[in-house]
């Protein structure tokens, strides 16, 4: 078979497949499972879309968790130390506000 032959036998074919295809697609049942087909495809890209979004949101919602537990311990950290101190310092004066109640004490013991 030569090589011009294989060519018109190749369109022939390529001819008969587009009379085939035009067809389908002109037969009522076909054309709707086409449109349905293609209304599902952008249903689903619109939900692959979203559920990019959604981790995307997730993956920022962790981040600014992981922040927010890091700035808790470090505030932590800071109020213990303030009760550290605010507790030494009450306990400094303590003392000599028990030596003031004493000595008032002794003097309104002495004026009576």
């Amino acid at each position: 078979m030569t090589t011009t032959r294989k060519l018109q036998q190749s369109h022939l074919h390529a001819q008969h497949g587009s009379c085939i295809f035009l067809q389908l697609i002109c037969n009522p049942g076909v054309r709707q499972v086409m449109e349905e087909g293609e209304r599902l495809s952008k249903k689903q890209l619109a939900q692959e879309s979203t559920i990019k979004k959604l981790r995307v949101s997730g993956k920022e919602v962790a981040a600014e968790k992981a922040r927010l537990e890091a700035q808790l311990v470090q505030d932590q950290g800071q109020l213990a130390s303030t009760r550290h101190a605010l507790e030494a310092a009450t306990a400094s004066l303590q003392v000599p506000r028990r030596l003031l109640l004493q000595k008032n004490a002794a003097e309104h013991i002495h004026l009576h």
